[in-house]
């Protein structure tokens, strides 16, 4: 009696192993592809990975559908401005200086360049950006060539000027003795004398490290000057905040100096150029000065505060 008992309950153990076994081996392959369905379901191209790249946002050919975020100054409004991203020089925006004379010639700002040719030829728009370039001439004539371009001309091309605002200039300087970058804001037209001019940033080339910022009336002025990096080796952003009765001048967003006397209230115009100086201020050119020098700028963007 006993050992049918034993025998009965070692086939009712049997039979409940295999009912487990064959459970679990249902329950995993139902499990592996409710597992393989939800990834598939999830990955952007279904069941076709194999054969489709997944897209990313960071592909290099992915197009942008928003404004570049950098042209976002809150408090202002974007009114002009001039990216370079063409491979001229966009002659509605600008005038490019040629000192040869002619009926274009601007008057009233340029001509203190010692010895030097000032070309359209010396302008190159490339890569995204203007280059003015400052060389020895060696066709004869005047000693130098060097460049200059302004958003007012003496004729009648279009021309830009503006009163109050804020000036965004993106640039890298040259340097070398006796070169001498500019840019700088003066009033309007170029056909009357000059009452106010706006030094939105000069630096020598000697002293790569020091840049100046300079309010004249007439023969009054007040300026500033600030200590830096070396301004010729990399790209800085250099800003004028133009306000009735205040002039502030910030580098990439640090603000260097802000005066109240002899603040403009008339419409100026805007000249990116290199000079080089005669000795009567800074050091002179000279045949020690490393030539070629490039003045590079990526963009110049003018702003209207909101009202």
């Amino acid at each position: 009696m006993s050992r049918r008992i034993g025998l009965m309950v070692l086939c009712i153990a049997g039979v409940i192993a295999v009912s487990l076994f064959a459970y679990n081996i249902y329950s995993f392959a139902s499990a592996s592809s409710l597992v393989r369905n939800k990834l598939n379901s999830n990955t952007p191209c279904g069941n076709n990975c194999a054969s489709s790249p997944a897209h990313s946002s960071l592909s290099p050919t992915a197009k942008p559908t928003f404004s570049d975020p950098s042209m976002i100054v809150p408090g202002y409004k974007l009114v002009w401005n001039d990216e370079f991203n063409g491979t001229q020089l966009d002659p509605s925006k600008w005038y490019a200086v040629d000192n040869q004379g002619g009926p274009q010639q601007q008057g009233c700002c340029l001509g203190y360049s010692y010895s030097s040719l000032i070309s359209p030829s010396q302008l190159q728009v490339h890569d995204g950006m203007l280059t003015i370039t400052t060389e020895r001439n060696t066709s004869g004539g005047k000693a130098y060539k060097t460049g200059a371009i302004t958003t007012e001309t003496q004729s009648n091309t279009p021309t830009f000027a503006f009163t109050y605002g804020r000036i965004d200039i993106r640039a890298k300087l040259p340097s070398g003795k006796g070169v001498w970058p500019a840019m700088w804001l003066v009033t309007a037209p170029a056909t009357t004398q000059v009452s106010y001019e706006i030094d939105m940033m000069e630096m020598l080339g000697q002293d790569p490290h020091t840049l100046y910022q300079v309010i004249h009336h007439h023969a009054d002025r007040e300026y500033c000057s600030d200590q830096g990096p070396d301004y010729s080796q990399a790209f800085h952003i250099f800003s004028l905040d133009w306000e009735p009765g205040k002039l502030t001048w910030s580098i990439d967003g640090h603000t260097l100096c802000t005066v109240t006397h002899y603040v403009p209230s008339q419409p100026m115009y805007l000249i990116i150029n290199t000079a080089l100086s005669d000795g009567v201020w800074g050091e002179a050119v000279n045949s020690s000065t490393p030539l070629p020098q490039t003045f590079d700028i990526d963009y110049v963007r003018i702003y209207r505060q909101n009202s």
